[in-house]
């Protein structure tokens, strides 16, 4: 849209200094700003005609999973391709709640620790120009608050569990970070006089389960930041393409994805306390389970591993066909694991007290039904 308004923009600065140079009579000028007011108004129209192809597009879409997590009560919280958001039973798998809520057009959707608040990330606006990260109620679809910042992307979403902090990394790996009852940025760089590398750049952010500490990454170092005392406290050092962070429940340990392996940090001595080779290819997700004992992830993208972070070791890995895992999640018991693919095909993983791989499942047609799966496994 931004082309065409410079291109519309450029076109009417030709006809106006063509209309002047042949002569600065009443008559050039007036069809100047004839063809001025003519330009204006199919750029208009044109406007109009496109958003309605764009509206049309999307109503007529196949309905589809975008996004899915488990929430505090173990039902499954879904965001469909046009906006709604729901919920459901996992055994029989079962609607119980529907909401026409978010934009069609959303994205990099994450859930808020206590299930009650989705931040996502809306295109551009009417205008053309920027882009907007959202809260939204869950049980209300109710927007709580939008905040606007200057690109046309971002690489990712993230909500304070509390729902009180949330922000965006935006496609330059800037770090905007708001506070929700005030609407006021909060500011993450270091002090310059602390000599230490800036902490507004990063490619992943998480919170800490208390939402105290906010850790971002670059390609090989990861920061902690301190909200509370507004200080960067903490940088672990020596890794390579770092690809995914997660945080274990407790807070006490963060997980740090880079080429094939994780690695354990003990965040109050900063010692590594594990690592965990993966085999191979970059990782793009993680997920502690609620216990703290399993942590699950995806690479290469279309292999599901989980691994028990209390032995440091690789309990399987699962290779499917479908597309690359989208969405990673394990219930508040830590017996079952879901992902969904872009392919829009939700899986569900059956876990034993110690770990092991009891079923695997796929929802077809509103059921589950055995999900076949290559791979290898350590117990």
């Amino acid at each position: 849209m931004r082309i065409i308004s410079a291109w519309i923009g450029s076109l009417v600065g030709v006809l106006i200094l063509a209309s002047l140079v042949r002569g600065a009579g009443l008559w050039n000028v007036l069809i100047g700003i004839g063809l001025f007011v003519l330009v204006i108004v199919l750029g208009l129209v044109l406007r109009v005609i496109v958003a309605r192809l764009h509206s049309r597009a999307i109503a007529n879409r196949p309905i589809r999973f975008v996004f899915t997590s488990f929430t505090p009560n173990g039902e499954i919280l879904v965001v469909n391709s046009k906006g709604a958001i729901e919920r459901y039973a996992t055994e029989p798998w079962t609607r119980l709640f529907h909401i026409n809520a978010l934009s069609a057009d959303s994205s990099k959707h994450k859930l808020s620790g206590d299930g009650s608040i989705l931040a996502w990330w809306a295109p551009e606006d009417e205008d053309g120009a920027g882009s907007a990260v959202v809260l939204s109620e869950v049980n209300t679809g109710k927007d709580l608050q939008s905040e606007w910042f200057d690109q046309d992307n971002c690489s990712s979403v993230f909500i304070s569990p509390d729902g009180s902090l949330f922000g965006v990394v935006d496609q330059i790996k800037q770090i905007h970070l708001w506070d929700v009852k005030t609407g006021e940025k909060v500011s993450v760089s270091s002090d310059p006089r602390s000599n230490e590398v800036s902490f507004e750049f990063a490619e992943f952010v998480v919170f800490s389960p208390d939402g105290r500490f906010l850790c971002g990454s670059d390609v090989d170092v990861v920061y902690i930041w301190d909200l509370a005392i507004k200080e960067q406290v903490q940088i672990l050092r020596g890794h390579s393409h770092i690809s995914a962070l997660s945080y274990s429940p407790d807070g006490k340990l963060l997980a740090v994805a880079d080429e094939g392996s994780i690695r354990s940090w003990d965040l109050g001595s900063g010692e590594e306390t594990c690592r965990i080779e993966v085999m191979k290819g970059r990782i793009d997700r993680m997920a502690f389970s609620p216990d703290g004992r399993l942590l699950a992830g995806s690479r290469d993208p279309r292999i599901l591993w989980l691994a028990d972070v209390s032995m440091g070791a690789l309990l399987f890995d699962l290779r499917f066909s479908d597309a690359e895992i989208e969405c990673l999640s394990f219930s508040p018991d830590s017996r079952q694991l879901i992902a969904l693919t872009k392919g829009a095909r939700l899986h569900r993983w059956l876990l034993a007290d110690d770990g092991r791989l009891v079923s695997s499942r796929t929802l077809a047609d509103n059921r589950w039904v055995p999900l076949e799966v290559s791979g290898r496994k350590s117990l």
